[in-house]
């Protein structure tokens, strides 16, 4: 959502390719699904104003489903699903079991994004208190050394007070 971009993150069926690239919201079905905040079903997805030039040239695709990722309506992703028989079109069915599958997939995809930050949280926690105990110990040593200093200091204004008065003598 901050970068207005859909990023491939896991596909199958489809060659490395499409790990470059980078929809804008409003392109292609994935995008238009996003920018729309709604399921799209395309059977006819070659001949749509829908059909990104790429997936027209690489992938069989005749039909494609796409549901919006929405966690407390905000865009985490989009799920996507080609089908390449043109025999069998999606149905509506196919489409709500989609955006069901895509509900309980976004509260996932958060959850894991929670729980990373939870992680990394605890993490410099974890650092923090470990600074907070190496500057304790120094304090406590400069305080100990301070008191050492302070009664060697004494014993020694002894030692050099009879030293005076010897040199007197």
């Amino acid at each position: 959502e901050k970068t207005e971009r859909l990023v491939p993150k896991c596909w199958m069926g489809l060659g490395d390719w499409i790990a470059d690239l980078r929809l804008r919201l409003g392109e292609a079905v994935g995008g238009t699904a996003a920018l729309r905040r709604q399921g799209m079903l395309v059977n006819d997805f070659r001949d749509s104003p829908y059909a990104h030039p790429l997936f027209v040239e690489r992938s069989p695709h005749v039909a494609v489903l796409a549901e919006p990722l929405l966690y407390r309506s905000r865009l985490i992703g989009v799920i996507t699903v080609g089908r390449n028989d043109p025999d069998r079109p999606f149905t509506e069915e196919d489409q709500r079991l989609l955006r069901l599958f895509a509900t309980q997939a976004a509260i996932a995809v958060e959850n894991a994004r929670l729980f990373q930050e939870q992680q990394q949280a605890y993490v410099k926690l974890q650092q923090a208190q470990e600074e907070l105990v190496r500057t304790e110990k120094l304090r406590a040593l400069g305080q100990m050394g301070a008191g050492i200093a302070h009664d060697l200091n004494n014993m020694l204004a002894a030692v050099l007070g009879q030293a005076e008065l010897l040199k007197l003598r």
